[in-house]
């Protein structure tokens, strides 16, 4: 994808955020993308809860694996080779050694907290022993590059010496740079863990 199109899917997001209240704003710092893209995810969010776990935010739809029309996206002829559940990948360093790990978005997995992110369902995920979250990547459904989600880490932990860097992690996608998710935080509300990337994903 071309870094044009990145920065425009990279401003879309900005239009949305800056299109909620600012109370609604102040309740949801923390979080990261505040909706998935249309066409895979119905919400993915992350709140990292410093390095050592995230909470990652999704949709009852989401976790039923269920598209806009209520559809399941593996009984779908016309979107090939869906997978369900919905998967998403955590990015965590263990030492120099970068790893993108697996989290299934079922039921067997998620848990919900009366009164946040709206009683909407999400999925924790921590790590031990010195490794560190430095972002999460939501998979599209069919497999479409085009629509992974990226969030990472701005958290102070994500980025003190000797850590590597998330956007060296296979499954980061292809045309997210640091430089454009800087400016998309820059030009946009300044939340912690804000910012999505859609290139082309691996």
């Amino acid at each position: 994808m071309k870094p044009s199109a990145v920065a425009d899917r990279l401003s879309l997001t900005r239009r949305k955020l800056l299109s909620v209240s600012a109370g609604t704003v102040t309740a949801l710092a923390g979080l990261g993308a505040l909706s998935g893209s249309a066409a895979a995810w119905e919400r993915f969010g992350a709140d990292f809860r410093g390095c050592s776990e995230v909470w990652i935010i999704v949709s009852e739809n989401d976790l039923n694996c269920l598209n806009s029309e209520h559809k399941k996206y593996d009984e779908l002829d016309d979107y090939p080779n869906n997978e369900c559940p919905l998967r998403a990948k955590v990015i965590v360093a263990d030492g120099q050694e970068l790893d993108c790990r697996h989290v299934y978005i079922d039921e067997e997995n998620a848990t919900t907290i009366p009164g946040k992110y709206g009683d909407s369902p999400l999925i924790k995920f921590q790590v031990s022993g010195g490794e560190k979250i430095l972002g999460v990547v939501g998979l599209s459904p069919s497999g479409n590059p085009n629509e992974a989600d990226f969030i990472p880490n701005t958290n102070r932990c994500a980025q003190t010496p000797n850590t590597p860097s998330v956007y060296d992690a296979d499954c980061v996608p292809d045309g997210v740079s640091e430089e454009a998710v800087e400016s998309d935080q820059t030009n946009g509300p300044q939340q912690r863990g804000q910012g999505r990337g859609r290139g082309r994903g691996r």
